[in-house]
């Protein structure tokens, strides 16, 4: 979770001006725990993809920068997920 955080925020401060129209957020799940238990979070960091507010699915790609900007861009469901 905290070797994640630097990428994750640096992607999230400049999403907008690489995929106009989405955002990245992060939700601490220890001090949420009505959102944990929502989305039945076990382990951390767990980032989930949502389209207009619904939830879609998990995000298993790599955790540099370059890997949630390029998700964002074109976001896909894991194979599992299909």
């Amino acid at each position: 979770c905290k070797n994640m955080k630097p990428a994750y925020a640096s992607a999230a401060s400049d999403i907008t001006s690489f995929v106009p129209g989405s955002y990245l957020a992060a939700v601490d799940a220890t001090k949420a725990s009505k959102l944990a238990e929502r989305f039945q979070l076990k382990g951390f960091p767990t980032l989930k993809y949502f389209e207009n507010g619904d939830f879609k699915f998990d995000y298993n790609g790599g955790r540099a920068k370059e890997n949630f900007v390029d998700f964002m861009r074109d976001p896909k469901a894991p194979k599992n997920e299909l």
